[in-house]
């Protein structure tokens, strides 16, 4: 199954996933801080699931900042590794196994729904966007985090990365089944997003995170992120 695949890969990648980054993860933490504060209610305690935790950085940086957090991920490895920077950090956050496409929670649960890298992984992007719609309450806000890593002309896999042989092995049936998977620009992912219920949309290129990244980096991240928020409509 495709699900299957994709969890393998991820449960594999979960130890050296992020890896070169871990030693600024505290400065990491602070400049998604930065990022939030101008783009979520002020003075409001939230309710927020992180979707594709992975490592656990949004989740512990919203945290960190007084909100109630849930990480959600497919990979039980990348779970593991979400708490476990929780618990060095001595950040409360919880952390649990789930399918973006099939989220387990109440509807009107969520104030905010956010992600980070997960829009291009989805073969079902229709079904997260439904089921965050029906989660969050109303007037609720999501916020995706995403680059445009593979396009019609380019692969941004690098062959000489370690893990790009098994990304190959792992994703040779999953990647012509993503919607995302190549070409997911920032206006198609608004587009897709306005087209379930949410409004209000905007986005802008994360360059000062890009530079960030290439600060810790050794010059191999090419792609500059975006980030994309929207909310609930009443």
């Amino acid at each position: 199954m495709i699900k299957d695949k994709i969890a393998d890969y991820w449960n594999w990648r979960s130890t050296s996933y992020h890896q070169e980054y871990m030693s600024r993860i505290t400065d990491e933490i602070e400049f998604w801080e930065r990022i939030f504060t101008p783009i979520i209610p002020a003075g409001k305690h939230l309710n927020v699931i992180e979707v594709g935790t992975g490592p656990g950085i949004l989740a512990l940086a919203l945290a960190k900042m007084g909100h109630t957090v849930t990480g959600i991920d497919l990979s039980p490895e990348m779970v593991k590794k979400a708490q476990a920077n929780a618990e060095k950090l001595g950040i409360t956050a919880a952390f649990r196994e789930g399918d973006a496409e099939n989220l387990d929670l109440d509807a009107g649960s969520a104030d905010l729904i956010i992600s980070k890298y997960l829009m291009w992984t989805l073969p079902h992007p229709d079904a997260f966007l439904n089921g965050a719609n029906k989660i969050l309450t109303p007037g609720g806000q999501i916020i995706a985090v995403d680059g445009v890593w593979y396009t019609d002309t380019q692969d941004h896999t690098t062959p000489n990365k370690p893990y790009s042989e098994f990304f190959d092995e792992c994703y040779e049936e999953v990647r012509p089944n993503l919607p995302l998977g190549k070409n997911n620009t920032p206006e198609k992912v608004v587009s897709l997003i306005t087209g379930h219920g949410f409004s209000d949309s905007t986005w802008r290129y994360l360059d000062d995170y890009q530079a960030f990244l290439k600060s810790i980096d050794i010059g191999e991240t090419t792609v500059t992120p975006y980030i994309v928020s929207a909310k609930k409509s009443c």
